[in-house]
């Protein structure tokens, strides 16, 4: 019996040894794999520091527009039903046909009937908040006033929801205007809203830029719309122009990605070492589990390990599952520069599958991940919801382009009276050099077409040339987006009666 006992003890010693030597190498695997990922990026120049990529010249209170826009955040709120029950903005109709706000008599809303009518008097009523958001974007700085090394919960969802209703109101307030032909006007909210999306560039979280595209798409919609309508100034046309060159939606997102990623080389250790932080990181176990679709009753082993995980996480598993979250962000990033460089196709052809496959990894819940190794790398196996940042940016900074060099042709038209041969001819209107094709590579397509002046477009998705035909890739894409076309085609005004036959039908045929 002694015998026995001895060599149990000695059994039970020598599993202990090996689980402990077992913990030890998986610390030690984490310690390593951090430092080499660490010496990888710095040697190939990247930069991972926070206070190195942090904004610089962060205003004062009273110079901050940010501020002073957040302020409005409840006469914002209040115009809910003005948002809401307004005529649409860039509104597709059928393939490269969009309808005008202005064009329109009337338009669904929740059931029922809007007319400009009904709708104007109150957004006469706002003229003043307009005046506010205006003084707001004219302060000298805009600064959201985000610790970068507090951790990704720094932004406020009100502080987002704000801005977006601000832009809403400028393209809205832009249409309003136009059908008053009150162009002058319909100019300064224009300005207003371009002047918002440049305000947020130094805004280094990927949310907030996710925002700021949305901004720039209202933005987009709006300057379509007011390219529809005479008596433009040449001086008016090129200030448009020049707010928009000053934009930079592609490497302004890129910034914010490597913001994050840095953010996690200090959020990591923080949690490792603040067991509050690592709590709060971990969040609410149960409620994580239904988030990534399993709704299965929690069973004592669930609970076991949802009370053993802290420990084990920041004593064994945190670098481990630092290095795997940073090198999730890596891969789409580097992608990300190559497409701002040679466009979506270019940056993605060669390496379709396997950029598929880094951007499933790092935006989608991946199913067949282990509950041990979510116990492991609760982080890292995460589901994040910013699937498309890189295309999405790059669909913008297409829009951008098209916006400009639309703008440099309304202006060569009115200085010669008739559309150029080329995109050559508009080196007098501030394009110098060919206008970029973000989306599908090279530059921009432009001929002339007697029906409707000229046919503009970039190549889209497929960096293929299909000569303009703005038809989905895919069947009901096109109701989205226009990206989605074979090719980004500059849309073309649909006619009254068609626009509001659709729009009346697509009411109908949703509810």
């Amino acid at each position: 019996m002694h015998s026995f006992l001895k060599w149990a003890a000695l059994g039970v010693a020598a599993v202990i040894l090996l689980i402990g030597l077992w913990l030890g190498i998986e610390r030690l695997r984490g310690w390593w794999g951090l430092r080499s990922l660490t010496k990888s990026l710095e040697a190939s120049g990247q930069c991972i520091d926070v206070a190195k990529l942090e904004p610089t010249n962060r205003p004062v209170r009273e110079q901050n527009g940010m501020v002073a826009i957040l302020a409005l955040t409840n006469q914002l709120r209040a115009l809910t039903n003005l948002l809401d029950q307004a005529p649409p903005l860039g509104r597709v109709v059928q393939p490269g046909i969009v309808a005008l706000p202005q064009h329109l008599e009337r338009w669904p809303i929740q059931g029922n009937t809007n007319t400009w009518e009904k709708w104007a008097p109150e957004m006469e009523a706002q003229r003043g908040l307009l005046d506010q958001i205006h003084r707001a974007l004219e302060k000298p700085g805009f600064d959201l006033g985000v610790d970068y090394q507090g951790g990704f919960d720094q932004v406020k969802p009100t502080e987002l929801v704000t801005i977006k209703d601000s832009a809403r109101l400028l393209t809205l307030a832009c249409a309003w205007e136009i059908r008053n032909r009150r162009l002058a006007v319909a100019h300064i909210h224009m300005l207003d809203t371009l002047r918002l999306a440049h305000q947020l560039r130094s805004e280094k979280w990927i949310i907030t830029q996710v925002v700021r595209r949305a901004v720039l798409d209202m933005a987009w919609n709006a300057q379509f719309s007011l390219l529809q309508e005479e008596g433009w100034t040449d001086l008016q046309l090129q200030q448009q122009q020049q707010a928009w060159q000053r934009l930079t939606p592609m490497n302004d997102m890129i910034q914010a990605f490597e913001m994050e990623r840095a953010v996690n080389f200090a959020v990591f250790p923080n949690m490792a070492a603040n067991s509050d932080a690592l709590r709060k990181g971990l969040g609410d176990p149960k409620k994580m589990s239904e988030l990534r679709g399993n709704h299965d009753p929690e069973t004592f082993l669930d609970r076991t390990l949802d009370a053993i995980q802290p420990w084990f996480w920041k004593y064994v598993w945190y670098e481990q599952d630092e290095v795997r979250e940073i090198q999730r962000m890596t891969r789409p990033l580097e992608i990300g520069r190559q497409a701002s460089r040679v466009g979506w196709h270019g940056a993605t052809a060669s390496t379709e599958m396997e950029f598929l496959e880094q951007t499933y990894i790092f935006f989608s819940a991946n199913t067949s991940v282990s509950k041990w190794e979510r116990f492991r790398y609760p982080f890292s196996t995460r589901e994040s919801s910013l699937q498309h940042v890189f295309r999405d940016s790059l669909v913008g900074e297409t829009q951008q382009q098209l916006a400009i060099t639309a703008l440099a042709l309304h202006r060569y038209q009115k200085w010669k009276g008739a559309w150029p041969a080329s995109l050559d001819d508009l080196s007098q209107q501030d394009l110098k050099e060919p206008p970029r094709d973000p989306l599908g590579g090279g530059t921009l397509t432009y001929r002339l077409d007697p029906a409707q002046g000229f046919v503009l477009y970039s190549k889209g998705e497929n960096g293929r040339d299909d000569g303009g035909d703005s038809t989905p890739t895919k069947e009901g894409d096109i109701r989205l987006n226009l990206a989605k076309g074979k090719d980004f085609v500059w849309p073309r005004v649909a006619g009254q009666e068609e626009a509001e036959a659709f729009l009346f039908k697509s009411k109908t045929s949703k509810n």
